[in-house]
């Protein structure tokens, strides 16, 4: 299944979430091109499972490299679940999921505009609130 080896590649790329260099895929541009292939290859029941795969269990890292990959395949699925993840992601998910969603921006309907602008607003609501806790 695709699923599973998307999730093995990106478990093996980031030694289960545990390495963080700077870049997500750093200049291994031959790595990069064999997950955008997984991605390209899903079918209906692989995106399911993807968005039904527990991403909470899963480091900042790898879900920020799983967004990259997801960006690269440039697929209204892929655009799809970055979207989802910026709306259930952690806030850190939602801002690396939102620098991709800026590049197709236009093609994303009012409602989910609305509902990431929504979730933008909890999100600087919370950090308001902890820094004012903090003082």
């Amino acid at each position: 299944m695709t699923i599973s080896n998307l999730i093995n590649f990106i478990d093996r790329h980031t030694n289960n979430g545990a390495i963080y260099p700077n870049e997500p895929w750093g200049e291994e541009v031959g790595v990069k091109e064999e997950g955008i292939a997984f991605v390209r290859s899903f079918s209906t029941g692989d995106w399911l499972a993807l968005r039904n795969l527990n991403l909470k269990e899963k480091s900042n890292f790898w879900i920020e490299c799983l967004i990259h990959l997801l960006d690269e395949a440039y697929t209204e699925e892929a655009r799809q679940m970055i979207i989802n993840i910026a709306l259930t992601g952690t806030e850190e998910n939602f801002f690396d999921a939102m620098e991709c969603i800026r590049s197709f921006r236009r093609d994303v309907d009012i409602y989910t505009w609305l509902k990431l602008k929504n979730r933008a607003s909890q999100i600087s609501s919370s950090r308001l609130n902890n820094k004012s806790n903090n003082c």
